[in-house]
């Protein structure tokens, strides 16, 4: 119901933030500087230039471990 009233789809990216008693539920955009693509449309290295550092780092742990987990199944069978 509440996703209906805000517009946000399924696979939307949405954040939210604390402010005192309220909860803000705002829908986010992938990129800011896409022009002439729709947003939910991103190019790989494009979205490694938007990411911050810190993110960069975190998604590298993520592949890396995600990989190595493929690399385990692979190998077991």
């Amino acid at each position: 119901m509440y996703r209906k009233i805000l517009g946000i789809e399924y696979d939307d990216l949405i954040s939210f933030t604390l402010d005192d008693n309220r909860l803000i539920v705002k829908k986010e955009k992938v990129c800011d500087g896409c022009k002439n693509r729709k947003a939910d449309v991103l190019e790989l290295k494009e979205l490694a230039k938007a990411l911050s550092l810190e993110e960069k780092y975190q998604l590298l742990a993520l592949l890396t471990s995600d990989l190595g987990k493929e690399h385990q199944n692979d190998q077991s069978i």
